[in-house]
C-alpha cells in the first residue's frame, strides 16, 4: 500500500479495495475523491481536450511545473517539511516574472502571455 494512496482515500479504504476485489462505480470512486469530474459517456476525450486548453491557455508553463514537482515531493516528504517547501516555493513564485505577467493580465483584462518552458 502506498503512502500516496493512504493520503488519497484513508487507510481504511486503501486497505478495503484491494482486499475485497469488490467493484465501485464513478459516484462512490468520485466519494472517495479518487475523480473529481464524472463527464456523460463519449465525453471524456473532449472534456480532457478542453481542459488542457484552458491550462495552456490561462496557466503558468513554469508555475505547472513547479506544483507538479511540488506535489510529487510532497507524497515523500513530512507536513512541516512540505509546509516549509511550499512556502519557499510560494516565495519565489510571488518575486517571478510569471505572476508579474498574471497580475498585469488580469488587471489588463487580457489573456495572459506566459514564456513557453525550455
Amino acid at each position: 500500500m502506498t503512502a500516496a494512496r493512504l493520503r488519497l482515500i484513508g487507510a481504511s479504504r486503501a486497505t478495503e479495495l484491494p482486499l475485497s476485489g469488490r467493484t465501485f462505480l464513478t459516484d462512490e470512486a468520485a466519494s472517495f475523491g479518487l475523480i473529481h469530474r464524472i463527464v456523460p459517456d463519449g465525453q471524456a476525450l473532449p472534456a480532457a481536450l478542453e481542459y488542457a486548453a484552458d491550462l495552456a491557455a490561462n496557466c503558468s508553463p513554469a508555475s505547472i511545473k513547479t506544483m507538479k514537482a511540488q506535489l510529487r515531493a510532497a507524497a515523500r516528504e513530512d507536513v512541516l517539511t512540505s509546509i516549509a517547501n511550499g512556502l519557499e516555493l510560494e516565495r519565489q513564485a510571488l518575486a517571478s516574472d510569471d505572476f508579474a505577467e498574471g497580475v498585469r493580465s488580469f488587471v489588463e483584462r487580457r489573456p495572459p502571455r506566459f514564456p513557453a518552458l525550455h
